[in-house]
């Protein structure tokens, strides 16, 4: 392990082999209790989720993720969006934002740390970045996952394939709904009677991962929580 995280009040610092990096900056209230996106003071869920029934209990995050122009990979708006942004094409960055869902379980929702399984959200083959460092191609969440059991000590299940390639980015929130539907099935029996931790690095109107939800509920799956590392607005 070559990263450490530490709470601190609103923040998690991250250092490498003991040299302080950066902090990232966590959620800051109001957000909406089951997508995680910001809201407007008194609400508690936010217009969408009302909007739109969801498989998925909840999804957690981190906090918000600014997107990075790709032709100006330097530019993170801030140290979590950079960290999110690079763990795409590298899969060392992976590692502290692991540590901190897991610090963040510990800290702020310790009952997600009695999950069952740990699930990835998967990708299709095709969807898969070559490492800059190893030049082997591999799935983020599967790295965060890797963390998060390290330190929580949950088992890591891969019961979900995803049957197609399919981008989400530049689509609007109903398309996004529409797209997702059949993109991903449950081959394992595994999840019965089973609470899963369902992981991705980025969430936006949360399509994929209550798809993933429901097609680990249609298999028996008892309840089915999200985290991820950063949450977009959709809107």
């Amino acid at each position: 392990m070559y990263w450490t995280v530490a709470w601190s009040d609103n923040e998690i610092d991250t250092y490498y082999k003991d040299d302080y990096r950066g902090s990232y900056k966590l959620l800051t209230e109001p957000f909406c209790g089951k997508c995680a996106s910001p809201l407007h003071l008194g609400a508690s869920i936010c217009n969408w989720s009302y909007a739109h029934p969801t498989s998925i209990n909840r999804i957690h995050a981190i906090g918000y993720y600014i997107p990075v122009d790709s032709y100006h990979r330097s530019g993170a708006s801030d140290f979590l969006s950079g960290h999110i942004y690079f763990s795409k094409y590298n899969s060392f960055k992976g590692e502290p934002l692991g540590l901190a869902i897991a610090e963040c379980i510990r800290q702020k929702y310790q009952e997600l740390a009695k999950s069952d399984f740990i699930v990835a959200v998967p990708r299709f083959s095709t969807e898969y970045h070559d490492d800059e460092v190893s030049d082997e191609p591999f799935n983020p969440p599967d790295i965060l996952a890797r963390w998060m059991k390290s330190e929580l000590d949950i088992p890591i299940i891969e019961p979900l394939k995803k049957t197609r390639e399919q981008r989400m980015k530049d689509l609007g929130l109903e398309e996004r709904q529409t797209v997702v539907n059949g993109l991903y099935r449950c081959v394992s029996s595994d999840v019965i009677g089973k609470s899963i931790l369902l992981v991705d690095d980025v969430s936006t109107s949360g399509c994929t991962m209550d798809e993933c939800a429901k097609m680990l509920l249609n298999a028996g799956a008892k309840i089915v929580n999200g985290f991820v590392c950063g949450k977009t607005d959709p809107d």
